[in-house]
């Protein structure tokens, strides 16, 4: 046992955040956790790190154990990585304990070199670095760099310079750059708050394989619902402060979760329809004075009954649903020769398109590659060099990621109307409590909304306008897992155009009836999701076979052979120097008195000087080798 909450509560002034939770997570647990946002899932995980303190129902000592020494890695949803290090110093402090012993094997190898081989001090030497180096083999040393050009490149780094400041990055990227250095450090236990924000699916399915075979056990937050499905054998669900774990991966727990409201209902509407049987009994022979047992039984039954409450249905939290009152023409949109720069880089270049009513088309790629900004084309947002033509009768609906076509200071109910200026009080209201705004929320400005009830508010104006062609840039950004499930079926219904921009697996399943991969030289064309997965993993693989033709193995043993040739190295520079001093001192005597008056002293001196010399010349050509090496 990794951790466990017993009885956990955590309250915000008034507000219970959560209410008696219980939870244990054991080695190799791989749990998502799930809820609406605010919910409290950042707040359960800053109080497993330690960073929040915990409260209890009963004793708040026995609220949080944490096995003593595990080592946790946390992953924080806004990860900064303002370091000046380099991006290899950064993540090389990920691997402190292995540069410790590092060291201590090199003071080690300069001992070892200086010993006399056939003496006790050179054996005692020699087991205890045989036992060190055990040790450092054992906690993954000799594997170092080449975890760290595996984690590098898999998180997507391969383009950057190992000597780039990591202040540098951009936001985005010292999120992911702060994850992969919390994977080189291989933590007991995980804690991920949204880890796929910022990655592109290559990156994500590296990920999910690296997590597969992640030896610890993991606790991710996250609203990718494909990733959940990928990495999770449990679901825990935070609603309303109670924690609920279910067994499985994300898709399990949706099933579960529709049953377990529906047999709810169903016992719900049993029992009040018993209830109501033994009240219609007790009404109409409370009276008889024959009936008073039976009657009499009936009340206490009825005063003892644990009335149950009736439970929410699914999918009641938010409804969807996207209408326009009539079709456009055939070809709905018709892009030639599209072109878009931005700050002076060209993203794109003669980019064509060709979009036919009714279908539904979703673009993917790389980030960076310009898939907003030939939405932002499209919309009339940005300049662009090419030609863009909407078919007749086509009336476009745009949702921009961010939401910027809000106006922030407007309240929700006047940004409503700043659309819709006809509508009734009663008419604004009912279509805000279509996406659960309602209450004091209505009366709040847009700048005061959680990114997710924006993006609610962006799309219950979308359906008002009743668009035939929806376009749409990260729509599920933002949303919680109900949220995305309504969103899903809404667009799954929706008889007229789509064309979407989405990182999100699940949604890119379930809609597009085709994906269009967008590339600085134009678009792919895929059939499905599964069609352009399969594609970008096959080209992962040839990728990471380049980038890493040597094996694991054998870069273990140019390590341990680049430990004994310093070793070597080290060894002859010391006998070098040694012989190079005798030379001198045999040169120094060939100079003196004794030698000009001793002619055998002068023979035997210069005998031995070329002896001396030749052994010089010896050791310097093995040290040159070394030194190639």
């Amino acid at each position: 046992m990794l951790v466990q909450l017993k009885n956990l509560t955590k309250s915000f002034g008034s507000q219970t955040v959560l209410d008696k939770i219980n939870l244990t997570v054991n080695e190799k647990d791989r749990l998502g956790i799930v809820g609406v946002n605010g919910a409290g899932k950042t707040t359960l995980f800053n109080i497993i790190a330690g960073a929040l303190e915990a409260e209890a129902y009963e004793n708040a000592t026995d609220a949080v154990y944490v096995r003593k020494g595990l080592k946790i890695g946390y992953l924080r949803q806004v990860e900064a990585v303002e370091s000046q290090n380099t991006l290899y110093g950064e993540i090389r402090r990920s691997f402190a304990e292995i540069d410790r012993i590092a060291a201590q094997l090199e003071a080690l190898t300069e001992k070892i070199s200086c010993a006399k081989p056939d003496s006790a001090e050179y054996a005692g030497l020699a087991e205890k670095f045989d036992k060190l180096s055990s040790y450092y083999q054992s906690i993954g040393g000799y594997d170092t760099e080449f975890k760290i050009r595996r984690v590098l490149n898999g998180m997507g780094f391969s383009d950057k310079s190992p000597d780039m400041k990591a202040g540098e990055l951009s936001g985005g990227e010292k999120t992911r750059f702060a994850l992969a250095k919390l994977l080189c450090e291989e933590p007991d236990l995980l804690l991920l708050d949204e880890p796929t924000n910022h990655l592109d699916f290559e990156t994500r399915a590296w990920l999910e394989e690296y997590l597969f075979s992640f030896k610890g056990a993991i606790l991710a937050v996250s609203h990718d619902r494909f990733f959940l499905d990928k990495i999770a054998d449990g679901i825990c669900e935070l609603d309303n402060g109670k924690l609920k774990r279910y067994k499985g991966n994300y898709t399990e727990f949706y099933a579960q979760k529709k049953e377990e409201t529906k047999s709810a209902l169903k016992e719900y509407e049993k029992q009040r329809a018993q209830l109501a049987k033994m009240e219609e009994f007790v009404r109409k022979n409370l009276a008889a004075s024959a009936s008073v047992n039976s009657v009499g039984s009936r009340v206490k039954a009825l005063e003892k009954a644990e009335r149950l409450e009736k439970p929410l249905e699914e999918p009641r939290d938010v409804r969807f649903e996207f209408g326009f009152d009539a079709q456009p023409v055939k070809e709905a949109l018709s892009v030639k020769s599209l072109s878009v720069s931005v700050g002076g880089k060209k993203l794109f270049e003669n980019v064509d398109l060709t979009l036919f009513r009714g279908e539904k088309l979703a673009i993917v790629g790389a980030n960076g590659v310009g898939k907003t900004s030939f939405i932002k084309a499209l919309t009339g947002e940005i300049p662009f060099s090419g030609r863009v033509n909407w078919g007749a009768g086509v009336k476009t609906g745009y949702f921009e990621q961010e939401c910027r076509n809000l106006v922030l200071s407007n309240t929700v109910y006047d940004e409503v109307c700043r659309h819709f200026s006809l509508l009734t009080p009663y008419d604004v209201r009912s279509l805000l409590a279509r996406v659960l705004i309602f209450g004091d929320d209505v009366e709040k400005r847009v700048g005061e909304l959680s990114g997710a009830n924006r993006s609610k508010v962006a799309l219950a104006i979308l359906m008002r306008k009743r668009p035939n062609v929806l376009v749409m840039d990260e729509p599920t950004n933002h949303l919680d897992y109900k949220a995305m499930e309504g969103l899903d079926k809404a667009l799954s219904d929706f008889d007229g155009t789509l064309l979407l921009v989405s990182h999100d697996r699940f949604l890119l399943n379930r809609v597009p009836t085709r994906l269009a991969e967008l590339t600085p030289d134009g678009f792919r064309f895929f059939s499905s999701l599964d069609a352009y997965t399969a594609k970008a993993a096959q080209k992962a693989v040839v990728f990471e076979k380049q980038r890493s033709a040597r094996s694991e193995s054998s870069y273990k043993a140019d390590k341990k052979q680049g430990r004994v040739l310093r070793a070597e190295k080290n060894r002859l520079e010391r006998e070098l120097t040694a012989k190079e001093k005798e030379a001198e001192a045999l040169a120094a005597l060939l100079s003196s008195p004794q030698a000009m008056s001793d002619y055998k002293f002068y023979n035997e001196t210069a005998k031995k000087l070329q002896e001396v010399q030749t052994e010089c010349d010896a050791l310097l050509e093995k040290w040159m080798l070394c030194e190639g090496d």
